[in-house]
Protein backbone atom coordinates (compact mmCIF):
# COMPACT_ATOMS: atom_id res chain seq x y z
CA UNK A 1 0.00 0.00 0.00
CA UNK A 2 1.11 3.45 -0.86
CA UNK A 3 1.18 6.07 1.62
CA UNK A 4 1.12 9.97 0.24
CA UNK A 5 1.49 12.86 2.94
CA UNK A 6 -0.87 15.34 4.01
CA UNK A 7 -0.14 18.20 4.42
CA UNK A 8 -2.66 21.48 4.07
CA UNK A 9 -0.94 24.63 2.97
CA UNK A 10 -3.42 26.93 4.05
CA UNK A 11 -3.07 28.59 7.56
CA UNK A 12 -5.74 27.54 10.02
CA UNK A 13 -7.73 29.40 13.20
CA UNK A 14 -7.15 28.58 16.44
CA UNK A 15 -10.78 27.86 17.01
CA UNK A 16 -11.17 25.86 13.62
CA UNK A 17 -8.32 23.18 15.25
CA UNK A 18 -10.13 23.23 18.42
CA UNK A 19 -13.76 22.36 17.29
CA UNK A 20 -11.27 19.84 15.36
CA UNK A 21 -9.84 18.34 18.01
CA UNK A 22 -12.71 18.20 19.62
CA UNK A 23 -14.76 16.01 16.43
CA UNK A 24 -11.45 13.90 16.78
CA UNK A 25 -12.13 13.03 20.99
CA UNK A 26 -15.74 12.99 20.77
CA UNK A 27 -15.08 9.89 17.83
CA UNK A 28 -12.46 8.36 20.45
CA UNK A 29 -15.27 8.73 23.12
CA UNK A 30 -18.08 7.11 21.26
CA UNK A 31 -16.27 3.67 21.50
CA UNK A 32 -13.78 1.43 19.31
CA UNK A 33 -16.61 0.05 16.83
CA UNK A 34 -16.19 3.04 14.66
CA UNK A 35 -14.96 2.04 11.54
CA UNK A 36 -16.33 4.43 9.27
CA UNK A 37 -16.96 7.91 9.35
CA UNK A 38 -18.82 9.71 6.28
CA UNK A 39 -18.61 13.37 5.65
CA UNK A 40 -22.17 14.68 3.96
CA UNK A 41 -24.33 17.79 3.19
CA UNK A 42 -27.24 18.83 0.38
CA UNK A 43 -24.79 21.27 -1.05
CA UNK A 44 -21.47 22.13 -2.67
CA UNK A 45 -19.09 24.50 -0.58
CA UNK A 46 -20.21 23.71 2.99
CA UNK A 47 -16.62 22.63 4.39
CA UNK A 48 -16.96 19.01 3.61
CA UNK A 49 -13.60 18.39 2.22
CA UNK A 50 -12.16 20.99 5.35
CA UNK A 51 -13.54 18.85 7.66
CA UNK A 52 -12.85 15.50 6.19
CA UNK A 53 -9.47 16.65 5.54
CA UNK A 54 -8.54 18.25 9.04
CA UNK A 55 -10.18 15.24 10.31
CA UNK A 56 -7.86 12.93 8.51
CA UNK A 57 -4.62 14.79 9.70
CA UNK A 58 -5.91 14.97 13.26
CA UNK A 59 -6.60 11.35 13.77
CA UNK A 60 -2.88 10.41 11.99
CA UNK A 61 -1.65 12.63 14.08
CA UNK A 62 -2.57 10.50 16.74
CA UNK A 63 -1.41 7.21 15.10
CA UNK A 64 -4.18 6.18 13.50
CA UNK A 65 -4.28 4.39 10.48
CA UNK A 66 -7.31 6.68 8.24
CA UNK A 67 -8.10 6.28 4.73
CA UNK A 68 -9.50 9.16 2.90
CA UNK A 69 -11.41 8.20 -0.12
CA UNK A 70 -13.10 11.34 -2.04
CA UNK A 71 -16.26 10.53 -3.61
CA UNK A 72 -16.49 13.47 -5.38
CA UNK A 73 -15.99 12.25 -9.09
CA UNK A 74 -16.79 15.74 -11.32
CA UNK A 75 -14.44 17.96 -9.24
CA UNK A 76 -12.21 16.59 -6.78
CA UNK A 77 -10.11 18.95 -5.02
CA UNK A 78 -7.84 17.15 -2.88
CA UNK A 79 -4.68 16.26 -5.30
CA UNK A 80 -4.37 19.66 -6.46
CA UNK A 81 -4.91 21.59 -3.04
CA UNK A 82 -2.22 19.16 -1.13
CA UNK A 83 0.02 19.63 -4.14
CA UNK A 84 0.59 15.49 -4.54
CA UNK A 85 2.87 14.74 -7.28
CA UNK A 86 2.67 11.07 -7.37
CA UNK A 87 -0.02 9.47 -10.09
CA UNK A 88 -3.16 9.27 -8.13
CA UNK A 89 -5.77 6.42 -8.91
CA UNK A 90 -9.33 8.45 -8.87
CA UNK A 91 -12.54 6.52 -7.76
CA UNK A 92 -13.77 6.81 -11.54
CA UNK A 93 -10.85 5.01 -12.41
CA UNK A 94 -11.73 2.10 -10.52
CA UNK A 95 -15.21 2.26 -11.55
CA UNK A 96 -14.59 2.72 -15.53
CA UNK A 97 -10.70 1.29 -15.92
CA UNK A 98 -9.42 -2.51 -15.27
CA UNK A 99 -6.90 -2.67 -12.83
CA UNK A 100 -5.64 -6.19 -12.07
CA UNK A 101 -3.04 -5.28 -9.29
CA UNK A 102 -5.44 -3.60 -6.92
CA UNK A 103 -7.18 -6.14 -4.35
CA UNK A 104 -10.44 -5.31 -3.22
CA UNK A 105 -11.75 -6.78 -0.03
CA UNK A 106 -16.18 -7.14 -0.25
CA UNK A 107 -17.39 -7.72 2.95
CA UNK A 108 -21.00 -9.17 3.90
Amino acid sequence: MRKVAIKDIRKQDYFYSEAIKTLRTNIQLSGKSIKTILVTSCFPNEGKSDVALSLVQELSSIGKKVLLIDGDIRKSDFVIRLGIEQEVIGLSDIFYRNFPHLRFLHLN
